[in-house]
C-alpha cells in the first residue's frame, strides 16, 4: 500500500499506512520522490516485525521527503501491531492513530 499507493494519483487520494513494510525501499529518496499523493505513516517506535518495518528506515522517508506531503507519526514505547486485538495492542497509539487517520481520511475525501 504505502509503496504503490503513494504512486497512483488516479487512484488514491490519499495513503495511511499503519506501520508498512519498508524492507523494499532501498532509497529514501528515490521513494520521496515518486510521492504523487499525500501519505500519513503511522509507527510504533520498538516495532521491528522481522526487519520489515523497521523505525530508522519510516524516519529516513520522512526526512527525505521534507516538503512534501508526507507525515510521520510515531509513538514511543509501542511495538508492531499495535491495534486492537494486535500482538502488541496500545490503547492509547491505537486511539490515537484512529483519530489521525479519521481526520486524514476527511481532509482528503471531503466528508
Amino acid at each position: 500500500m504505502l509503496i504503490y499507493g503513494s504512486q497512483m494519483s488516479d487512484a488514491a487520494a490519499v495513503v495511511v499506512a499503519w506501520y508498512p513494510a519498508t524492507r523494499s525501499i532501498a532509497n529514501a529518496t528515490d521513494f520521496a520522490a515518486k510521492l504523487q499523493v499525500p501519505v500519513l505513516m503511522l509507527a510504533g517506535e520498538a516495532g521491528m516485525q522481522r526487519g520489515c518495518c523497521l523505525i530508522e528506515t519510516a524516519r529516513a522517508l520522512a526526512a527525505a521527503a521534507a516538503g512534501r506531503p508526507f507525515e510521520l507519526v510515531t509513538y514511543p514505547n509501542t511495538q508492531h501491531g499495535f491495534i486492537y486485538g494486535g500482538g502488541h495492542y496500545n490503547p492509547e497509539a491505537y486511539a490515537d492513530a484512529m483519530q489521525r487517520t479519521a481526520a486524514k481520511l476527511a481532509q482528503y475525501l471531503g466528508r
